[in-house]
């Protein structure tokens, strides 16, 4: 990828003097169109050929993988695997972007090693010709919310993460990464964002349509409606298959599952020697951020759509 050693570079001009500060709004000008131009810059390595280091395949790995997430499986064929939805519990969200999607099945995934065929829907375990095709091991991803995240940062491949909308991510090293690549940042929301999210890379949205782009990148992460704990931490199972990482999330989710194994027996624990059960608190917290609520939210509380955007009146606990 080109553009990216040049980028921290672009980041860190600064506004050294009186004079370069009259001239700063010129040159964010000048910046944004750079950055624009980069981001839509093809990939130097063709998409048939590995690049040097790619992860290889999991030929160790047979059949069905995936034991506690409910709404994804995922089987293993020589070359390439098949991310399949549950056909009852996966489909796409009632208020999903795309009315013409809502309420429908999410199809297939099929994801194939670099250097090798692409499948066909006459392969073994591709059984509908609407499986969409991605190369593997990932080159880059795009985030448009924060579901993904800690997947990407537990796997240590945040370095292929394109683009993300960082509005509500609370993650320190989510943050620095807006620091060292302020270009990073990109709002559903801001001018081109299907088009640039979408410029060969993977748009890991949910079945709700979060940053869904409307073209063939865009993959369902739906984490946060498989129904359980252990089942939405196997979902670093989804993230890891992009990356031939099987091995690893397998590792992770073992210490997530020993780990939330013992505090379960601990609550058991306290219930049987002390007669009580333990609560645990919850706090969420709304933000306002509506940029004119004196004006937009005038008798509002919760969210609104303001000239085609979505803000939230009030702060909420």
């Amino acid at each position: 990828q080109l553009q990216r050693p040049i980028l921290p570079f672009i980041a860190r001009v600064q506004d050294t003097s009186t004079a370069s500060r009259a001239m700063a709004g010129a040159m964010h000008k000048y910046q944004q169109a750079i950055l624009l131009a980069l981001a839509l810059y093809p990939l130097v390595v063709p998409a048939d050929e590995c690049p040097v280091g790619a992860t290889p395949f999991p030929s160790e790995l047979e059949g069905n993988t995936v034991k506690y997430a409910d709404l994804f499986d995922i089987t293993y064929h020589d070359t390439y695997k098949v991310i399949k939805y549950s056909p009852t519990m996966s489909v796409y969200g009632a208020f999903h972007s795309a009315v013409s999607k809502r309420g429908q099945s999410i199809p297939e995934i099929v994801l194939y090693q670099c250097g090798t065929p692409k499948p066909e829907f006459a392969d073994t375990g591709v059984s509908t010709s609407g499986a969409r095709y991605f190369e593997i091991p990932l080159r880059r991803a795009t985030l448009p919310w924060g579901g993904p995240l800690p997947f990407f940062e537990l796997l240590s491949v945040t370095e292929y993460i394109y683009a993300m909308d960082l509005t509500y991510i609370s993650s320190a090293c989510g943050q620095l990464m807006e620091e060292c690549v302020p270009s990073i940042h990109l709002s559903q929301y801001d001018a081109n964002y299907s088009e640039i999210a979408s410029n060969n890379s993977v748009v890991f949205t949910d079945s709700f349509g979060s940053g869904w782009t409307d073209t063939e990148w865009d993959v369902e992460f739906q984490v946060s409606l498989d129904p359980g704990i252990l089942n939405r931490a196997e979902w670093i199972s989804y993230v890891a298959a992009f990356f031939n990482l099987e091995s690893e999330a397998s590792e992770i989710f073992a210490i997530m599952r020993s780990d939330y194994n013992a505090l379960k027996n601990l609550a058991h624990q306290l219930t049987e020697e002390e007669g009580r059960t333990p609560k645990v608190m919850w706090v969420s917290f709304k933000p306002e951020t509506c940029t004119n609520p004196a004006t937009d939210c005038d008798g509002v509380q919760g969210w609104i759509q303001v000239e085609g955007s979505w803000c939230h009146c009030g702060d909420i606990w």
